[in-house]
């Protein structure tokens, strides 16, 4: 009775996971503070053989971890928090004397202009400056919960089975997964999937401008964009001060890593179409990047290097999987990154 139990379990698994497969499902892991901890640590085990990535969603979304483990010789740990500002993930790596390797920052000029939030990275950072040192049970308890989620597709995205079987193996829609976190918090997107994303890069302009844009459905993508236009026209750039006095924090934070023996690179990765335009109005080169890269031993602007502007993201703010590769590969080569001066 018990092997009959376990075979039918066992058919059931298998039925379930060939009918995601069939439409398009992939295994993939939630965002969880579990799976930051853990590259977290890393970053302080591997000491000057870590490349550690740190930013919001374009650092995890932008970057093929594999190729820049081949290209640079070094160890990449993606601290990156979608969503959320670089500062806290920054200052908490900076007041860590355990780290003595490379640290490669998404500079983004809102973390500095606009005040602070208590975001996602701001909760992992002070989680882990207050329990950093979990039991190895709790981190052993995570790790084998998630490398049994990754193996199935019927938890994709933190959904639960029956979910998934209501949802998505007896449901009518279509794939609608284009989205997919391994465990070491690489994240692909996969925009042929995406259903709508000129819809998306509405969304992505609104977040960056920094205000609620409401849409219907039925909007065409001409009126979506007009009306996106006229929102950014009507914008103005934020009062400088905050921005400076943060920039000089930030610096200062650089300036600790490197002292003992670290690097600390800043970027701006890509960004297309009316994200790019919000970016020009609201925190135009002059005023806020230029004097912060002056005060940086390395910084690099995308738009500067024809290799890197070459590339275009499809909702406007982030790449699809299939550049992944080549992008990573040229921005080593824009900083400088290869095997023969990694330390």
């Amino acid at each position: 009775m018990l092997g009959g139990g376990l075979a039918m379990f066992a058919a059931f698994v298998l039925t379930m996971e060939c009918g995601l497969a069939a439409r398009g499902y992939v295994p993939s892991l939630a965002e969880s503070y579990g799976l930051w901890q853990a590259q977290r640590l890393r970053a302080d085990r591997l000491g000057r053989r870590a490349l550690i990535l740190v930013g919001n969603s374009r650092m995890q979304n932008d970057i093929d971890l594999a190729t820049l483990r081949r290209d640079t010789g070094l160890e990449p740990v993606q601290l990156a928090v979608g969503g959320a500002s670089f500062l806290p993930v920054l200052e908490g790596l900076a007041d860590d004397p355990g780290i003595t390797g490379t640290v490669l920052v998404n500079f983004e000029a809102s973390a500095l202009a606009l005040p602070a939030q208590e975001d996602l990275a701001y909760d992992y950072q002070t989680q882990y400056s207050r329990h950093g040192n979990t039991t190895d049970f709790f981190r052993a308890e995570n790790w084998l919960s998630d490398e049994l989620h990754y193996r199935l597709r019927s938890y994709a995205d933190g959904t639960r089975p029956i979910t998934a079987l209501m949802r998505r193996v007896l449901g009518r829609q279509g794939s609608l997964q284009f989205e997919s976190r391994a465990p070491d918090r690489q994240v692909r997107v996969d925009f042929a999937r995406n259903p709508n994303p000129r819809h998306f890069a509405i969304i992505q302009a609104s977040h960056e401008l920094g205000l609620p844009f409401k849409y219907g459905l039925g909007d065409s993508d001409g009126y979506l964009r007009a009306s996106m236009q006229r929102a950014i026209d009507a914008s103005q750039p934020p009062e400088t001060s905050l921005f400076q006095a943060a920039a000089r924090h930030a610096a200062a934070m650089a300036a600790a890593i490197d002292a003992r023996g670290g690097r600390v690179m800043f970027v701006v990765l890509p960004r297309s179409g009316q994200v790019q335009a919000v970016d020009d109005k609201r925190y135009p080169r002059r005023g806020f990047w230029d004097p912060f890269a002056a005060s940086v031993p390395v910084a690099v602007h995308f738009a500067d290097v024809p290799a890197l502007q070459a590339f275009v993201c499809p909702d406007d703010s982030h790449l699809d999987e299939r550049d992944q590769g080549r992008f990573t590969s040229a921005l080593v080569t824009a900083l400088n990154l290869g095997k023969t001066t990694a330390p």
